[in-house]
Formats: C-alpha cells, structure tokens, sequence
C-alpha cells in the first residue's frame, strides 16, 4: 500500500536572520533547489518572499508543491 502513495518532495529553504539596527528582523532566503535568493526587511517582506518563492515553484514545476 505505501508503494501506491507519491512521495512529497519538500521545498527546501535557508534562512539567514539577523536585527537590524532598529532590531528588525533583516536577512536573507534562499531556495535550495533553484538558487533563487531574496532578501527582507521585517516579518512582512520575509512571509511574502518565501509565498513567492513556493508558489514560483510550484507553478514552474507544476508539481502542486510535490
């Protein structure tokens, strides 16, 4: 039965966080896979950078996130 089921290949990420001068959260995220890189300031910039970066992926590849 487990031969039946499609093995989820996950999206693998790095972060690289650091504080600001103002103690916000700055840095950088990184796709694994792709090589893609974006940077962010704050916890807004960081959520948006890293849905773009999986929905990006998932359109590109066409997998459904699998």
């Amino acid at each position: 039965m487990d031969d039946q089921l499609d093995p989820i290949r996950p999206e693998t990420s790095v972060l690289r966080v650091s504080r600001s001068a103002a103690g916000e959260l700055v840095g950088l995220i990184h796709h694994v896979r792709t090589g893609e890189k974006r940077r962010f300031e704050g916890l807004a910039q960081l959520n948006a950078a890293a849905r773009g970066m999986a929905r990006r992926n998932v359109i590109d590849t066409g997998t459904g996130g699998r």
